[in-house]
């Protein structure tokens, strides 16, 4: 697709991937008075449980209860306190992705404002 550089290893991805781009969305929602469909299966349960409200992921060390095992393991950091994602620039480290993604910001900012001589974790 023209402006999108998206690439894959396997045929079957590049083909899930293909349904953003010509609208198909195979996986239709069965409960009553809804409407919505998916590009994927997985995407079909998790709008499922919003519906049923199950949560079938339970975290062990609190009774936090989670829709999808991806939720689970970002909230067990907040338990063990692992932050695995390390920025390059400052050594500060995230317990999610975006987090850190976020915060890079910080140093395009000062970059570009040329206060790279003053460190961006001072904060009211």
């Amino acid at each position: 697709m023209e402006g999108c550089e998206k690439a894959f290893r396997e045929k079957g991805n590049l083909l899930t991937h293909m349904r953003i781009h010509n609208g198909q969305r195979p996986f239709r929602c069965d409960f009553a008075d809804c409407d919505m469909s998916f590009t994927t299966q997985g995407h079909l349960t998790d709008h499922r449980r919003r519906h049923s409200g199950e949560r079938p992921y339970n975290c062990e060390l609190c009774d936090d209860k989670f829709m999808r095992s991806s939720t689970l393991k970002i909230h067990m950091r907040r338990h063990t306190g692992e932050k695995p994602y390390q920025c390059q620039k400052c050594e500060r480290s995230f317990s999610e992705s975006g987090n850190l993604r976020t915060h890079q910001k910080v140093h395009v900012s000062y970059s570009l404002l040329n206060y790279s001589h003053v460190s961006p974790d001072y904060s009211c």
